[in-house]
């Protein structure tokens, strides 16, 4: 069983995603919506997504949608969104300390053990969790489990991602394609 973020985890997440897709993560603006891509629209019958429909759909541990914070178009902003995101969820702990707390200490991920040794009983380290997130390598899945790409398309996951193009950014179908 894999590791698991908090529901306030993902919400950190999904917050930092819609914030930095807004085109300014700084910024105190709030952005309530991303589109979607016809195939999300297909899929899910919805033109725009909202953050709080994201938010519960990977908080339900019976959804079947997972999210990669990768855009295989412009792979420099997986990276600063990564890295965002995982600051914040270093954060989201209470220690800032470089390590991210897992709400599932009971469970031990052979994803983690296999691609990286920083992780300890109930933590990963910001620096891995970071290199999956942004090398689309983990996805946060429903029940806001890290898995790995194959691991959420076994369990039938429909994988989104962020993809960003002369219009603005879109929620996406994963579709396999990696850039790095």
């Amino acid at each position: 069983m894999p590791f698991s973020l908090s529901n306030s985890m993902v919400n950190n997440l999904i917050n930092t995603v819609y914030k930095v897709n807004g085109k300014d993560p700084y910024s105190s603006e709030k952005h309530d919506t991303i589109a979607t891509t016809a195939g999300v629209q297909k899929a899910f019958g919805v033109k725009n997504v909202s953050a709080d429909t994201l938010k519960n759909t990977l908080n339900n541990s019976w959804g079947n949608v997972a999210l990669t914070l990768n855009d295989q178009y412009h792979p420099e902003r997986a990276q600063a969104l990564s890295q965002l995101v995982t600051d914040g969820l270093d954060r989201s702990d209470g220690s800032g300390n470089g390590w991210v707390r897992l709400s599932d200490t009971s469970a031990f991920s052979e994803l983690l053990d296999a691609w990286t040794g920083e992780k300890r009983d109930g933590f990963i380290s910001d620096r891995a969790l970071q290199w999956g997130l942004e090398n689309d390598y983990l996805v946060v899945g429903p029940g806001g489990k890290l898995l790995s790409k194959s691991e959420a398309k076994d369990a039938g996951d429909k994988i989104v991602t962020i993809h960003e193009d002369e219009n603005g950014p879109k929620l996406a179908l994963d579709t396999g394609v990696h850039a790095n």
